[in-house]
């Protein structure tokens, strides 16, 4: 009876030895490979998640491609790769045309590196020293009866300097132009309107207008022509991916 039952106790402990031993040779690994799959899959669906909302997107922009691309060749008509300054007088005829101005003459400088302007610390207004005998000898009467001065205005405050990092003086630059027409008040406002609408960017900094003495031909006594010098620059952004150098030969002085 002893017997028996120590063979089936020693049955039960290998059965039971057995069966661990299925568990975590067989078993174990399988449930382990299985977690190992479901946490690459949910890696997986989120990374097509990620993908999906990508290609959403590109779709999204590629179907205004064409509009962008049109604003980029926009804007590099406005500020081309080379200095172009051929064309840009060129476009002065049309111009002169639509306004019913003349241009006598156009004038190109040599271009030059862009320069970042600084960044300017808006500082408050010094106060103004006060007038008068201010010793501590003065009565109290005159200090009671003198009249509070008026605050002084607030000094404006600085506008607020924005630069772009990628555009630098080694791919930035600005070239000079002095444009002389001949014409009158109203010619003269809507050629400096249409040249500043044009399709190079032309910036107007200085205006400066004299008016001859002398009559024309038909013209009542006294009348002369008037002259309007028109000051500015253009601009050139070179393509840092470009090995093309930017032609920043200055043209000479143009006759209208």
């Amino acid at each position: 009876m002893n017997k028996n039952r120590l063979s089936f106790l020693l049955a039960v402990l290998t059965a039971l030895a057995i069966a661990a031993g299925g568990f975590f040779l067989g078993v174990q690994p399988q449930l382990a490979s299985a977690a190992a799959d479901e946490k690459q899959l949910a890696q997986t669906d989120e990374t097509n998640a990620t993908s999906r909302a990508e290609l959403d997107r590109l779709r999204k922009r590629f179907a205004t491609l064409d509009s962008m691309q049109a604003t980029l060749d926009g804007l590099r008509d406005s500020v081309p790769a080379t200095a172009s300054t051929d064309d840009f007088i060129r476009s002065l005829d049309a111009v002169a045309n639509s306004s019913g101005a003349s241009v006598t003459s156009v004038a190109v400088g040599e271009a030059q590196a862009y320069s970042a302007p600084a960044s300017s610390t808006a500082t408050g207004a010094a106060e103004a020293a006060p007038s008068g005998d201010a010793s501590p000898s003065a009565s109290p009467s005159a200090e009671a009866s003198a009249e509070p001065s008026p605050a002084a205005p607030a000094a404006p405050a600085a506008p607020r300097v924005t630069t772009n990092p990628l555009v630098t003086p080694a791919n930035f630059s600005t070239i000079p132009v002095s444009i002389s027409i001949e014409g009158s008040y109203e010619q003269a406002l809507a050629f400096t309107g249409d040249v500043q609408d044009g399709k190079r960017l032309f910036l107007i900094t200085t205006v400066t207008s004299s008016s001859s003495t002398s009559a024309e031909d038909g013209a009542p006594e006294g009348a002369g022509r008037q002259t309007w010098t028109l000051g500015g620059f253009l601009y050139v952004l070179t393509d840092p991916s470009s090995s093309t150098a930017t032609d920043m030969t200055a043209a000479p002085a143009t006759d209208g």
